[in-house]
């Protein structure tokens, strides 16, 4: 994700300094002294908090672990696949009791994700999953995935996009789209691009003739979309994988003269994104709460902890904990308060 900016940034700033040299950042989150004796410590490796949604994702985490009492180790993946492997071995030398994966990759941390069941210590996804089976309990990890699911994400994106080739084109007649993806292997790209291709089987007449990854970077979404606008002089509707990246790709349609004939369909409810559909310039985008997603997380993996029956959703075989989003479009607005 990913995912602007807000005062949170500069009170979170110097944890991220240590957490992006790869090691793990101790914040003490424990609310009372009794509280500090009886808390668990916890660690959280994420993609990279350079993604503006992992600042939020952090600050919903630590409200929610000061609540319950509890310490987080964090750890910055760096956009590296191979990164969080060893931070969660480092996790495990730290002595904590549980660990929330949130994976650049959808395989790469399994063989460090396996090994903690070997010391006890039972670790979730969150955010994004992993191509494994998902053992819903104790002691086999990963037990549960937690947050908003993917499959169900690109659902609703592919839904907007129908939506936007109504608006722009008349409902069932030939839609044309170039759907720009985030980071390449991410389960959440992968996931998805599954959700949105079972709509768009429903809706023959909508076809997609390209498409590219901008790694949610928005001067890489300008350069790729740039691109793209270059070798398809006509299409209807363009997507993006996160608001962040569609601040990128709107201003190279801006730049190309050609807002007026595309719809611009985006992922993740920022400030920005829900204020450019109100002005009109984005056709809609996906609602999505991260500090709620973070905090969902620590509540997760401390419920496992205590033993706690969980309340799960089977998605695809994932033991899914899951965290409710929309598609909001210009109608919708009012119902959908942004929290990024």
């Amino acid at each position: 994700m990913r995912h602007v900016m807000s005062t949170a940034v500069a009170v979170l700033g110097l944890g991220l300094l240590a957490a992006g040299c790869g090691g793990a950042s101790e914040s003490s989150s424990g609310g009372s002294a009794s509280a500090a004796k009886s808390s668990y410590k916890i660690g959280i490796t994420v993609p990279s908090f350079t993604f503006p949604y992992f600042l939020s994702y952090k600050e919903g985490a630590e409200a929610e672990a000061k609540k319950l009492g509890v310490k987080i180790l964090w750890a910055d993946g760096r956009n590296d696949p191979s990164a969080q492997g060893p931070q969660i071995e480092t996790f495990l030398v730290q002595g904590v009791q549980g660990i929330v994966v949130v994976p650049n990759d959808i395989s790469a941390t399994i063989g460090a994700v396996k090994r903690a069941e070997g010391k006890d210590v039972p670790v979730i996804t969150s955010n994004r999953a992993l191509k494994t089976a998902y053992s819903g309990k104790k002691p086999q990890n990963p037990i549960v995935h937690t947050g908003y699911s993917d499959p169900d994400m690109g659902v609703l994106q592919g839904e907007l996009v129908v939506k936007a080739c109504a608006q722009k084109v008349g409902a069932g007649k030939p839609c044309t789209v170039v759907n720009e993806k985030g980071q390449a292997g991410s389960s959440s790209t992968q996931f998805r691009d599954e959700g949105m291709a079972k709509v768009f089987a429903q809706h023959p007449e909508i076809k997609v003739i390209d498409e590219a990854y901008n790694g949610y970077d928005p001067a890489k979404a300008l350069q790729v979309t740039q691109n793209l606008l270059s070798a398809h002089p006509k299409f209807d509707v363009l997507t993006a994988p996160d608001d962040n990246a569609m601040t990128g790709e709107l201003k190279a349609v801006e730049k190309a003269g050609r807002l007026d004939s595309l719809r611009i369909v985006s992922l993740g409810g920022t400030k920005q994104g829900l204020s450019l559909v109100e002005q009109g310039k984005v056709f809609g985008t996906i609602w999505l709460p991260p500090k709620d997603d973070g905090a969902l997380a620590v509540r997760t993996i401390v419920d496992v902890l205590k033993g706690n029956q969980l309340d799960t959703t089977d998605v695809d075989g994932i033991p899914y904990v899951k965290l409710p989003i929309a598609g909001v479009t210009k109608d919708e607005l009012s119902k959908y308060p942004p929290q990024w």
